[in-house]
């Protein structure tokens, strides 16, 4: 018997990149004003809703990382798109946040600004089997989760309907990153999935 080939026709996908910053942003984030965010514990958003378009270089490294994944790895010919909303998220020693999606978005994205052993993102797999027993060797076909520690300057993308958390910050400092979603801008599709959106 030999396996002549396996084919993942249902997955989903997290996607990370290196950017290149040169600023400390964990120490320029930490100036800015937040609320207590309703998700979670110990976890608060900037009061601001667009809060990226201060920082344009990080602004810009951030949409460079969407286009080559619009166009490269996921290989779609309309990449325009826009970033539609955006916030500063920090998780105090002890903080988490509750498993959520992004709602009415297509991809959505965190960039954190510095490593930490202890700041870790949860992603959940929705679509596993129910049927469940002990397993040998983790891999795609029978995680439960994937557990994510950025490195400094990392951007995970990722679709917005995947489920994830932000696991508690075991460490004696604050935890700071920035979020956003991202929608197609202007057109996208064919025929009858054909959508027009005026994004302002």
């Amino acid at each position: 018997m030999m396996l002549l080939h396996n084919i993942p026709i249902i997955h989903n996908s997290i996607f990370l990149y290196q950017l290149d910053i040169k600023k400390d942003y964990s120490k320029i984030f930490e100036k800015e004003k937040v609320k207590e965010a309703n998700n979670g514990f110990l976890t608060y958003s900037s009061t601001e809703n667009n809060i990226l378009n201060k920082f344009k270089d990080l602004k810009q490294e951030c949409e460079k990382s969407v286009n080559s994944l619009i166009s490269d790895t996921l290989c779609f010919e309309d990449n325009n798109f826009k970033i539609f909303n955006s916030w500063i998220t920090k998780t105090e020693p002890k903080g988490y946040s509750e498993s959520h999606t992004h709602s009415n978005s297509w991809i959505s994205g965190v960039y954190y600004p510095k490593f930490s052993k202890n700041f870790k993102i949860r992603f959940y797999n929705d679509l596993l089997s129910p049927f469940y027993t002990k397993v040998k060797t983790y891999n795609i076909y029978n995680s439960k989760h994937w557990d994510i520690t950025p490195m400094s300057n990392c951007l995970v993308l990722f679709f917005s309907n995947m489920r994830h958390n932000i696991l508690p910050n075991n460490s004696e400092e604050n935890r700071y990153s920035l979020a956003f979603n991202i929608l197609p801008n202007v057109s996208f599709g064919v025929e009858d999935s054909f959508l027009k959106l005026n994004i302002k």
